[in-house]
């Protein structure tokens, strides 16, 4: 492999970079997801054993693991909007390299033609790309502006909400356990009855 990597290579391993990046993401979030079960069925055991200490304890954690979760999943995102970003800019450079041609095509067109024709072609050419330009910056500015109220927003979960997951949590694994219990119970009947 030589020092010097082509434009293709770099722009490959970029690419693979942002693959990897993202995967990571997801892992974490993963990861954040197995930490809240475990500190869930925690705050589960300590509240039925009544122990008021360990049960607060698990419960720190879980709030903690899922403020964690709610911030990696908002760099997540964030993330892959400037990934897509990115992406617009590339296109956006090609598209000046491509009006940058054109120009100098039209240059050597004028002697050929009438010169203020092209002039009033060129310039309306030109403020075409500059109200995309404007437009774009009008976008970055609102898409920044959205990144902000995103991140501004209530970080912290607030006790009411976390004692209404942990009674979701329990009215579902309880609805489970009688499905389990009715199944069990079909099946003693059909062995008794061969």
């Amino acid at each position: 492999m030589g020092f010097f990597k082509s434009k293709q290579e770099k722009e490959m391993e970029q690419r693979m970079i942002i693959k990897r990046t993202i995967k990571q993401f997801n892992k974490h979030i993963k990861e954040l997801d197995d930490q809240k079960d475990k500190y869930l069925a925690a705050a589960k055991r300590a509240k039925q054993e009544g122990l008021d200490a360990q049960y607060n304890l698990a419960l720190s954690g879980l709030k903690m693991a899922m403020m964690q979760q709610k911030k990696a999943k908002e760099m997540q995102l964030n993330f892959e909007l400037a990934s897509q970003m990115k992406d617009l800019t590339k296109v956006t450079s090609m598209f000046l390299d491509g009006m940058s041609m054109l120009s100098k095509e039209m240059s050597k067109t004028t002697k050929e033609m009438d010169f203020v024709n092209v002039q009033k072609e060129f310039e309306n050419a030109i403020m075409g790309v500059e109200q995309a330009s404007d437009q774009l910056e009008i976008l970055m500015d609102t898409t920044s502006d959205s990144y902000s109220s995103v991140a501004s927003q209530g970080s912290s979960i607030d006790d009411k909400e976390l004692e209404k997951f942990l009674e979701a949590q329990e009215s579902e694994e309880d609805a489970q356990f009688d499905i389990e219990i009715e199944k069990s119970l079909a099946e003693l009947k059909q062995s008794i009855k061969e």
